[in-house]
């Protein structure tokens, strides 16, 4: 460092005595060093467990709900069945409950009466939609409103369960149907034959009688029809 000494005589003139080395003592103040952020991502992982419980099925039947031009075809569960020339219809679920609808009325049930009935499968109508019945997988007929009994297959050793039952014109009789097509007549109604025993591509699902009663459709699920 050069240092310039001022008297009243003047200013002196630089020499090599006039120069000085200063060191500071004093350390320059201390930074803080650079903050540092540090973020911790926590991830929780959630375990989704299901149980899937298989039960043996005790009926895997759908229905085309066919209704025939005289008789009552064979309504499935879900699917409405009607009578030719009746402006109604019923609808029936696989635990017994019955919802009627237009002329069709409510003549009970086995929910609504407490019934434990195995898994309705099938529905069909009287001649004047006044009664019911009701058909459940083991072969049990279930009869409302004017419908009369004919019996049933329930406790009988069948091949395969019951899909589906259809009236005859009158009311007086009907046909059950397995699911292999074994065919099952009461009342006056009358055997013209059956798909039991015969090999066929699926199983049955549907029966519609035909209008005068002296023959029935049988419906498979991949859309086969014999008459």
């Amino acid at each position: 460092m050069d240092v310039t000494v001022v008297t009243p005589g003047g200013t002196s003139a630089i020499s090599a005595s006039d120069e000085y080395s200063y060191t500071s003592t004093t350390s320059p103040p201390a930074q803080a060093p650079p903050a540092t952020s540090t973020s911790t991502s926590t991830t929780t992982t959630s375990t989704s467990s299901t149980t899937t419980t298989t039960g043996a099925a005790t009926s895997t039947t759908s229905s085309t709900g066919l209704s025939s031009g005289g008789g009552s075809g064979s309504g499935g569960i879900g699917q409405p069945v009607s009578r030719s020339g009746s402006p109604g219809y019923l609808v029936v679920t696989s635990g017994g409950s019955v919802s009627t609808f237009g002329a069709v009325a409510a003549q009970g049930s086995p929910a609504s009466e407490g019934i434990s009935a195995s898994p309705i499968v099938g529905s069909a109508l009287t001649s004047d939609s006044k009664g019911y019945w009701l058909v459940s997988n083991l072969g049990g007929v279930y009869s409302f409103g004017d419908a009369s009994f004919f019996g049933s297959v329930a406790g009988l050793p069948i091949n395969r369960p019951i899909v589906g039952i259809s009236s005859t014109p009158d009311g007086n009789g009907y046909w059950l149907v397995a699911s292999d097509g074994g065919i099952f007549a009461f009342g006056d109604a009358k055997f013209f034959g059956s798909t039991g025993g015969i090999p066929i591509k699926s199983n049955v699902v549907a029966l519609a009688a035909s209008g005068d009663g002296k023959g029935y459709w049988i419906v498979t699920a991949s859309g086969d029809i014999f008459e």
